[in-house]
């Protein structure tokens, strides 16, 4: 990340490339160039298999700017809010979005963020107020989803207001949710049923066409994307096959295994595996993230904003006490191969800054061994 933004904007609009600048250069430029070409791929999955999706429109900058023909009509019967998503023509990593107003006030707000808008290519999309949104990951072995009452943003964010998803495992043959709520595991089975493409030829399609692969014959392997209206009206807005790839086949099971487990203050759902011990630097709520941290320290901290994008890869591994296994932060994680839990409720009340502490992500929990000034101590 070149210059530091605004961190109201950057909280609210950060981009799945401006989290990746803390990752590797080629899993960056896999995930980001699958990334840009969504619109294609989900308009394909429209065409192909009926897949519900949101009404797309593109454009060059320039067309903007001189009001071309296409920008004309579509600016003329655009009513209601909408949201936009800008990305550089030579920088495609340098991507701007914001969601939820009229055309003509996304276009003021992009002037006032770039100085020529020709240099970008610019996608509206009407903004869909909905009630439920899910995002889910389908592998070889099963499918891990995470379904939240409210804002999509909550799942790659980890905005929670107030609680973390419902985590919703399937492996082909039974369904587990934690913690339960007949709703989310209601709206994680449609969206998820829309992913199974039973037409043998529809299958040959989307190989020769996108690549695709299938889980258990039928099933779409890749991350997933929808929001539901109150009229359970379903839309889907990202298909991504490379996401997912850093989600081992043993993750389903894993997660699974973790349902129903107490979950104590310094427990958690592993987000990216591995075992790791070291100092903790503790990131009390709304306390400013740091640009640098001494190396082999371990971060724990609130939620995963944007502000931390900086110093993850400078840790040796992530305590969260929200966010979910298909946040951005997690994303990275998993691709910097760090360990890290999310949900662990309140660790940075729990674990003092400085104290040593045992990271077992695969175990799903977090021992303090010794607290500053040298005291023993056990798992809490």
């Amino acid at each position: 990340m070149s210059a530091r933004r605004p961190r109201d904007y950057f909280r609210s609009n950060s981009a799945l490339s401006d989290w990746l600048s803390a990752a590797s250069p080629a899993s960056r430029a896999a995930i980001v160039s699958e990334d840009l070409g969504r619109s294609r791929r989900l308009s394909l999955l429209h065409e192909i298999i009926g897949l519900p999706i949101l009404d797309t429109s593109h454009f060059a900058g320039a067309q903007v700017i001189d009001n071309a023909n296409a920008f004309r009509e579509f600016h003329e019967t655009a009513r209601g809010p909408y949201a936009v998503r800008a990305v550089h023509s030579d920088n495609r990593e340098d991507v701007l979005r914001n969601r939820n107003l009229p055309v003509d006030d996304l276009l003021r707000w992009l002037r006032g963020k770039v100085a020529d808008i020709r240099r970008y290519d610019l996608e509206f999309s009407p903004h869909v107020t909905n009630e439920w949104a899910a995002s889910f990951v389908v592998t070889k072995s099963g499918i891990i989803a995470e379904v939240v009452r409210g804002s999509l943003r909550q799942l790659t964010q980890g905005e929670h207001i107030s609680s973390g998803p419902v985590r919703i495992v399937h492996n082909f043959t039974e369904w587990s949710a934690e913690p339960t709520d007949d709703r989310a595991l209601e709206l994680a089975k449609l969206a998820i049923s829309y992913t199974s493409v039973e037409s043998p030829k529809n299958r040959n399609q989307l190989r020769e066409e996108l690549g695709c692969n299938f889980a258990h014959e039928t099933y779409i392997r890749g991350y997933f994307e929808a929001i539901f209206s109150s009229a359970d009206e379903i839309r889907f807005n990202d298909f991504n096959m490379s996401i997912g790839a850093s989600l081992e086949e043993s993750y389903v099971e894993l997660i699974r295994g973790q349902h129903g487990a107490v979950l104590g203050e310094l427990r958690g759902v592993t987000a990216s595996r591995g075992h790791v011990s070291g100092p903790a630097y503790v990131l009390a709520p709304d306390e400013d993230a740091p640009t640098k941290l001494p190396v082999g320290q371990i971060l724990v901290c609130g939620e995963p904003t944007p502000d931390l994008i900086p110093i993850l890869a400078q840790v040796s591994g992530v305590v969260m006490e929200r966010g979910g296994l298909l946040t951005h932060a997690s994303v990275v994680c998993r691709e910097l191969k760090i360990p890290c839990l999310v949900g662990t409720t309140n660790a940075t009340e729990v674990i003092p800054d400085g104290a040593i502490i045992d990271l077992d992500a695969d175990a799903g929990v977090v021992w303090i061994t010794e607290r500053p000034g040298g005291s023993p101590d056990a798992s809490v």
